[in-house]
């Protein structure tokens, strides 16, 4: 008799086979390259300014007065790994998408502090790091799932696993947190934000 679907057992044991552990989080291969990254765009930004045009453009809206700017802005990154979640792609394109983040982060506080010494230290912490505190863990949770996704899609594809026992219960959660740490960043960006920058020039 042809099995189309294969047993608890079955699938375990080319799972660990394998190395794939259903149970397995993709969280190291997201956090690592944003770690690194992070560290090497410090030292690109505060050496570099060939990295302004870009930093322009990743920073653009924060500081744009409009909530609903400021919250696409918050969210954009979020949207971008919802987005790659939905192919097995993402599975090689989220660490690439987390590696940026963290690299444009630094070359952000870096090349602030570059140019204003310590006033500009003032200006990354409530532009970049505040947010950043924010904005990171909702990336990040997000982009958890979506490469937990993204691998089911992968085995799917390439091995033909229809049951794979994922962490589908806890997604609810997880997006109730990013939207409620996008909206926090979207509310501090708009209305905290530019007093902050005001006092410090």
């Amino acid at each position: 008799m042809v099995r189309f679907f294969p047993s608890a057992g079955d699938s375990s044991a080319r799972l660990m086979h394998l190395g794939l552990r259903s149970s397995a989080s993709p969280f190291p291969l997201l956090a690592l390259p944003l770690l690194l990254c992070l560290v090497s765009g410090s030292f690109i930004g505060l050496f570099s300014s060939e990295t302004a045009p870009f930093l322009d453009s990743f920073n653009s809206g924060a500081l744009s007065g409009d909530f609903f700017a400021a919250l696409l802005h918050a969210l954009r990154f979020v949207l971008l790994a919802l987005l790659f979640s939905t192919s097995f792609a993402g599975v090689f394109v989220l660490p690439v998408l987390s590696a940026l983040r963290g690299f444009l982060l630094g070359c952000s506080v870096a090349a602030a502090f570059h140019a204003e010494a310590f006033r500009g230290l003032l200006l990354a912490f409530f532009s970049f790091g505040i947010p950043a505190l924010l904005g990171l863990p909702a990336f990040l949770v997000a982009s958890e799932d979506g490469a937990a996704l993204s691998l089911l899609l992968l085995r799917f594809l390439t091995r033909g696993e229809r049951r794979i026992s994922g962490r589908g219960g806890d997604v609810p959660k997880h997006v109730l947190i990013v939207l409620l740490l996008c909206l926090v960043q979207a509310l501090y960006s708009r209305f905290l934000l530019p007093l902050l920058v005001t006092s410090v020039l």
